[in-house]
C-alpha cells in the first residue's frame, strides 16, 4: 500500500510516495493484531532531499520578504524625514529671511534717529534741516506702523490665516 503526500507549499515540491505496509502477527495469545512497521514511517532519501530543499526555499523566501519589508519601513521612514526636513529647512529659511529683513529696518531706524538727533544738536536754524528731520520722522513713524502690523500678521500671531482687506473711496465711507 502507499499513500501519496503532497507538500504544503506546493510551488516548490514534487508530489512523493511513502511505501506503508501492513503486518499481521500471530501471538499465541491474540490472533490477528495488525500492526504497522517501523521502518515504514522512514522516507527514502530522494524525497527527504525534496522535502529539505523545499523548507530551504520557503525558509530563503521568508527572509527575502522580510528584508523587503524593512526595507519598505525605512524607505517610508526616510521619505518621511525628507519631507520633515524639507518643511523645516522651509521655516528654518523663512526666519531667517525676516530676521534679516527686521535687523535691516532697525539699523535704518537706528541711522534715521542717528540724523534726527544732530539736527537737534545743532540748534540750527535752517529750515531745509528742519524739512529733512520731520520728513524722516513721519517715514520712520510709516515704517514703525508697517512693522507692527507685519509682526500681528505673521508668525504666531496669524495662526487662523487673517486675510485683511482695505478698500478706499466712497463706497467706503458709504458703509457706517
Amino acid at each position: 500500500m502507499e499513500i501519496l503526500v503532497q507538500s504544503s507549499v506546493g510551488q516548490y515540491s514534487k508530489p512523493f510516495h511513502i511505501p506503508i505496509t501492513r503486518v499481521t502477527v500471530m501471538d499465541r495469545r491474540r490472533e490477528g493484531i495488525s500492526q504497522l512497521t517501523s521502518h515504514s514511517f522512514f522516507l527514502n532519501t530522494e524525497t527527504r532531499e525534496w522535502a529539505m530543499q523545499d523548507f530551504y526555499t520557503l525558509r530563503k523566501d521568508v527572509e527575502t520578504v522580510l528584508e523587503r519589508v524593512q526595507e519598505i519601513r525605512a524607505a517610508a521612514g526616510l521619505k518621511q524625514l525628507q519631507e520633515d526636513l524639507a518643511a523645516f529647512s522651509q521655516e528654518t529659511l523663512q526666519a531667517l529671511t525676516d530676521c534679516k529683513d527686521k535687523l535691516n529696518l532697525l539699523c535704518d531706524f537706528k541711522k534715521q534717529k542717528r540724523i534726527i538727533k544732530l539736527t537737534e544738536e545743532m540748534d540750527s536754524i535752517d529750515s531745509v534741516f528742519l524739512q529733512e528731520a520731520s520728513g524722516i520722522i513721519k517715514e520712520l513713524n510709516k515704517a514703525l506702523d508697517r512693522f507692527e502690523l507685519t509682526q500681528l500678521l505673521s508668525g504666531p500671531y496669524d495662526k487662523e490665516g487673517a486675510v485683511i482687506t482695505i478698500t478706499a473711496g466712497a463706497a467706503a465711507l458709504m458703509h457706517r
